[in-house]
């Protein structure tokens, strides 16, 4: 994690972390260890905790593959940005359609397209946390911590 510091503010680009959380839970490579998706997401339970003080600043430049800063005129930046809340909707809902729980935390996100992002991510309403300080983000893992605890049973 990189903090603001000064006039120094990280980039951020969602869809990498969402791919890294998906490929670790994915049987196939490039982790092959993973077990197979349960449909009933209960053994195993596969859980995914997406976490952003931000919202997308970088975007994927398909001609190499970097991460790259939006350009071009404002309409271009914006419909760069689009795209890449897109992708990040679309790596959600394939993790979703998986059966992966998705947990989402918005920590001071500012911006009320960003937030709503991350809560469109999420499994469902209660899955997504919007911290605006340290006690609600401490609050909101905790939360996660305790359905995560939650014994189920089946039969």
């Amino acid at each position: 994690m990189v903090v603001n510091v000064g006039s120094y503010r990280p980039y951020t680009y969602i869809p990498s972390g969402l791919i890294w959380g998906f490929n670790l839970l994915n049987p196939g490579e490039p982790f092959a260890s993973a077990e197979q998706f349960d449909p009933a997401n209960v053994r195993p339970r596969k859980v995914a905790v997406l976490m952003t003080d931000g919202e997308n600043t970088l975007r994927i430049n398909h001609a190499d593959g970097r991460h790259v800063r939006f350009s071009g005129s404002a309409i271009q930046q914006v419909n760069q940005l689009a795209a890449t809340n897109q992708d990040s909707l679309s790596i959600c809902e394939n993790m979703k359609a998986k059966g992966i729980e998705v947990f989402t935390v918005a920590f001071m996100v500012m911006d009320p397209d960003a937030r709503r992002l991350m809560e469109e991510c999420a499994s469902d309403r209660s899955h997504y946390f919007n911290a605006t300080d340290a006690s609600q983000l401490l609050a909101a893992f905790s939360d996660i911590a305790r359905s995560l605890r939650v014994v189920r049973l089946t039969r």
